[in-house]
């Protein structure tokens, strides 16, 4: 569980290989999770309704809000860097994933977790020898 020392930052549960679940409010974006290839976007919106999900200009993909008020949607070879995300029209500036090193998330053994204008990014370890990172946007 991620609880944050900013009054203001995230509060979620992290689990490595599926999607964070982001338990404090946010926008209808929760979450961006990466393994450094791939993203995993997810957030919540009205149960039963389709939400319009967008990546780097490209066609909006409907995705279905289940019963939970939660979705979920691949977005494949995004993982390589920052890119825009459209979420039923309100945008956000995904700044990449956390996984590298020179003060960003990425760097060390252990959780870290660093603001940035748009949000907070966190990465954690992944048994045996890999790493995911979660990007919360600010709400």
């Amino acid at each position: 569980m991620l609880v944050s020392r900013d009054p203001v930052g995230p509060t979620a549960l992290l689990g490595g290989g599926g999607p964070t679940k982001r338990l404090d409010r946010a926008g209808p974006l929760d979450v961006v999770d990466s393994d450094g290839h791939a993203l995993l976007a997810s957030g919540r919106a009205t149960p039963g309704t389709t939400v319009q999900v967008s990546v780097a200009g490209r066609e909006p993909r409907p995705v279905r809000v289940g019963m939970d008020g939660r979705w979920s949607l691949m977005l494949t070879n995004e993982g390589a860097g920052g890119a825009e995300i459209v979420v039923g029209g309100r945008r956000y500036a995904y700044p990449g994933p956390a996984m590298g090193s020179g003060g960003n998330a990425g760097a060390g053994d252990g959780l870290a977790m660093v603001s940035n204008p748009q949000g907070w990014s966190v990465s954690w370890p992944v048994p045996p020898r890999s790493r995911q990172s979660s990007w919360f946007p600010a709400g």
